[in-house]
């Protein structure tokens, strides 16, 4: 059963006679085609992928499904007899929306939220290996990167160099603005890499991720570049304990609230709970923060995790004004445990 199919035989479930999707990262998934814009309308028993003249031809060549050129009309043939339609309320703009208030006047529209999430959440043996590849070059990227710390050299060279490297061996690009953080610039979790020059005895957070084939990469390891503060070296410790304890605990069955909850717990008890600013984790795949979001929080769905979904485990502590340690590995979760995807040892570099 191919990915139309499944999403087929969910219509029953959501409510409705038909789905119109149009991200392009969901018709990326159910189709492997990449489109800038584009619409599937996903019915009972038939699926078409409508386009305009840009990509008729092209996704003629590429998809299994009926490909039809975008007009009107088109619609208004497809729709016939049908009464209700979903569409994705988190990716659907207003003006969309209005755009098919006009197209499906004959028809209900209800709103879904995320449907092809509802699979996307899965990861299947064809993903999984992508995102190992991925995985894997994001790894290569970091060995890399390590090799040109010395003094003087900036965060935005090193994140210049590493997507140059990264792009030599095929990839699309960063999968976000690389987090190159040296002494207290480490303390802000979101730090965006900046001209602030390397200097001796400062600790380097690195977290990285690339986009190879569509699929995402993350991972985040700490260097000490000569001799840092006592305080740091104390929570790279802490942290790595903390994910440890979490990575034991990932499995089928866990709640995502929970996980965080271990990790979370480890580090209160060890004195730096304050500092543990932000969720354990997020989903990983053809986006870089995607379903299941490792976190408890009331404003969140707290989701049970499932043998093939793949999330970042990444604890961290952040001391203003000192500096900060985020441990991240990206896993996929099994039945009785997890599998680590990122290759790197959890103790710090140390260079000097």
């Amino acid at each position: 059963m191919n990915r139309v199919q499944k999403l087929q035989k969910l219509l029953p479930q959501l409510n409705v006679d038909a789905l119109y999707i149009s991200s392009p990262k969901d018709l990326y998934y159910l189709l492997g085609v990449d489109l800038s814009k584009g619409a599937l309308l996903v019915l009972k028993e038939r699926a078409h992928l409508i386009v305009d003249g840009r990509y008729f031809e092209a996704c003629k060549k590429q998809c299994s499904i009926d490909v039809l050129l975008e007009a009107k009309s088109i619609y208004q043939t497809l729709l016939q007899g049908i009464r209700s339609i979903g569409f994705d309320d988190e990716t659907t703009s207003f003006a969309l929306y209005q755009k098919l208030t006009s197209l499906f006047a004959g028809s209900t529209l209800q709103p879904i939220h995320s449907p092809v999430l509802a699979l996307r959440i899965i990861k299947d043996d064809e993903e999984i290996e992508k995102i190992k590849a991925s995985a894997t070059l994001c790894s290569d990227g970091f060995d890399y990167i390590v090799t040109l710390l010395k003094e003087s050299i900036t965060e935005k060279e090193l994140a210049i160099e590493l997507e140059l490297f990264w792009k030599k061996r095929g990839a699309s690009g960063p999968a976000f603005a690389p987090i190159i953080a040296f002494g207290a610039n480490s303390a802000m979790p979101h730090h965006r890499a900046s001209s602030k020059p390397l200097t001796k005895n400062q600790i380097v957070l690195i977290d990285i991720g690339v986009v190879l084939d569509g699929y995402n990469s993350d991972m985040t390891r700490m260097v000490n570049f000569g001799a840092i503060d006592p305080r740091l070296e104390e929570i790279e410790l802490v942290v790595q304990l903390a994910q440890a304890v979490a990575i034991k605990a990932c499995k089928a069955g866990v709640l995502s609230s929970e996980l965080d909850q271990v990790a979370r717990d480890f580090i209160k008890q060890e004195g730096f709970g304050d500092y543990f600013t932000h969720g354990l984790g997020h989903g990983v795949g053809l986006d870089i923060h995607e379903l299941p979001f490792v976190k408890k929080d009331a404003a969140i769905k707290d989701i049970l995790l499932q043998s093939g979904m793949v999330v970042t485990i990444e604890p961290g502590i952040y001391l203003p004004d000192v500096g900060g340690v985020r441990i991240e590995d990206m896993v996929l979760v099994q039945e009785n445990s997890c599998l680590s995807f990122t290759r790197q040892a959890h103790e710090p570099i140390k260079i000097g």
